[in-house]
């Protein structure tokens, strides 16, 4: 791989913290949406001259078909007027450009992605360790949030009043959750699974990668979140099923310690009384939605709401972002809804309902191409994708894009047998 300019390290730097800062707005905008006409911009000028080239046509399509019927279905479900519809079709065609062609030409460096998410994960979970000893040993919650901002969070929140909310939970009873610089417990558990896996498929991997990896999955259980449990877990399973050759080494001792540590590090969380009463909660709202809990309500409430759409959009979706006046202009509703919000709907039934059953088809057939043609590191990284795509509503987030531009970009280290 090429070395990289300075503007390009830097932009790599801001693309791994990109799911960090985006918590945040500036303007009005989010840091997204300024990061994606960056290095859009950055990249026309350095290529100038040069064709764009489409890092794969499944997704392409994909893109294509979103940026077509959105256009279409925003004018139709949603009071926009033409000059807004096309603003956010421009908006989405500029992260599209981003995704599949900029941003996988000049800032996907596999070593310089690994080595830079392997170090910001660290620190971070750092800051999740200290959080936990301040807790347990000082009795003092702290919230790593910077304050006094407008989030992209919540209808626009202030983050002071975010920390003012759970510590006043704290108090009312509920149990502290560590979510290290996030917002919330499973944001770090999202941001965490693509480390694990990047960390766990290098190419010529050592006891280092393998403890570190123990240390990244350890802090992600810690949050106590269900999607950290099932996440963690899936990227070990890839790891022994696509890593058979490290059972011919020495590397027992180290595959029956991490079979050791994390399930204690479960059982000790299973002791504390909010987890386990947490848990009881989650697995009784799945038998019974009117005590519905943001686990269940992301498992079967785009179901739910796919049921009553109409015959048209459940063909080709409502358009993208359009998922809220679609239900209220219809009046669709289920029961334990307390006001919509798409947050409490999983990423795979957003897909699903904003985007058709064709979006749907689509979608699965740029996951199945990429399957077959991708590397190990590939495979596992959509494995977990849809994982939490399945647990949470990561579709169009930022943590939705590192994925994304993990599987588009990573096409050189360890190839599939």
């Amino acid at each position: 791989m090429a070395k990289q300019s300075r503007m390009q390290t830097l932009l790599i730097i801001l693309m791994v913290l990109m799911p960090i800062l985006n918590q945040y707005q500036v303007f009005q905008l989010t840091f997204f949406e300024m990061f994606s006409t960056l290095v859009v911009f950055y990249g026309l000028i350095k290529n100038r001259g040069q064709k764009l080239k489409i890092a794969n046509r499944a997704y392409g399509f994909f893109s294509i078909y979103i940026l077509m019927f959105s256009l279409i279905f925003s004018l139709r479900y949603v009071d926009l007027g033409f000059s807004s519809a096309l603003m956010r079709f421009i908006k989405f065609t500029i992260v599209t450009v981003f995704i599949l062609s900029i941003s996988t030409q000049i800032l996907f460096d596999i070593e310089l992605i690994r080595k830079i998410y392997k170090y910001v994960l660290y620190i971070v979970s750092l800051i999740l360790v200290i959080q936990l000893i301040l807790y347990y040993f000082m009795g003092k919650p702290l919230y790593a949030i910077i304050p006094n901002l407008t989030l992209n969070y919540n209808d626009g929140m202030n983050s002071s009043v975010l920390i003012r909310n759970n510590l006043h939970a704290i108090t009312a009873g509920y149990y502290f959750r560590p979510s290290s610089v996030f917002l919330e417990p499973a944001h770090y558990a999202i941001f965490s699974i693509p480390g694990i896996v990047i960390t766990l498929f290098t190419e010529k991997i050592s006891r280092k990668d393998i403890v570190l990896s123990i240390f990244f999955t350890i802090c992600s259980i810690l949050t106590t979140s269900s999607l950290a449990l099932v996440g963690c877990a899936i990227c070990w399973i890839t790891f022994l099923l696509f890593r058979k050759d490290l059972w011919k080494k020495s590397w027992n001792k180290m595959i029956l310690l991490v079979s050791a540590i994390i399930p204690l590090t479960g059982y000790f969380l299973i002791q504390q009384g909010g987890v386990l009463t947490s848990i009881n909660i989650k697995l009784a709202s799945l038998a019974n939605m009117s005590t519905a809990s943001s686990t269940s309500m992301r498992l079967t409430r785009g179901i739910s709401y796919y049921k009553q759409m109409d015959f048209i959009s459940q063909i080709f979706g409502t358009g993208y972002g359009n998922l809220t006046s679609y239900y209220y202009k219809n009046g669709i509703y289920i029961i334990g809804d307390t006001g919509f919000q798409v947050s409490y709907m999983n990423g795979i039934s957003t897909i699903l309902c904003s985007f058709g059953i064709i979006g749907v088809g689509i979608f699965i057939g740029f996951i199945v191409s990429s399957y077959k043609k991708g590397t190990q590191l590939t495979k596992s990284i959509i494995i977990c994708l849809l994982t939490v795509m399945f647990g949470s509503d990561m579709f169009d987030s930022t943590f939705y894009y590192i994925f994304i531009l993990l599987i588009l970009g990573n096409n050189k280290y360890l190839k599939s047998e």
